[in-house]
């Protein structure tokens, strides 16, 4: 009967270990539009979140313009955060996720433009360069 409870004990002390082990990911850096030009060093495995001002109501959005796909992936859609409590129509911040998975150098180059128009320039642009080891 002693032996069983010990069991139980070091059952219930391994699954609360691995548990804790198996903490997600790693670190998190967040940029704003200060930090364009910089360059960036994560490891495989960080996340970059990117929160870029813009007003989706004017139909300007955030795109991705050039990035390695083997260095750097967008998770989901941008996600628009309000500066206005309960108003419609205001400006924010685009909140974009990117996962390190690879390792080695990219550019991560976004224009702020009206998707549908291609002749004029964007209004604005962020860029910074990654490096993932």
């Amino acid at each position: 009967m002693e032996m069983r409870k010990v069991l139980a004990v070091v059952l219930l002390l391994a699954v609360v270990l691995s548990a804790v082990g198996c903490k997600s990911g790693g670190a998190t850096v967040t940029l704003r539009e200060v930090d364009t030009g910089r360059t960036v060093e994560l490891k495989r495995g960080d996340q970059l979140i990117l929160e870029l001002e813009g007003n989706p109501t004017t139909g300007f959005q955030w795109q991705v313009q050039d990035m390695d796909a083997g260095i750097l992936k967008q998770q989901g859609d941008a996600e628009f955060k309000s500066d206005q409590q309960g108003a419609m129509g205001g400006g924010g911040l685009f909140v974009l996720t990117f996962a390190a998975t690879g390792t080695g150098s990219t550019p991560l180059r976004l224009i702020y433009h009206q998707t549908w128009d291609k002749e004029t320039p964007p209004a604005k642009t962020f860029e910074v360069t990654v490096s993932v080891q």
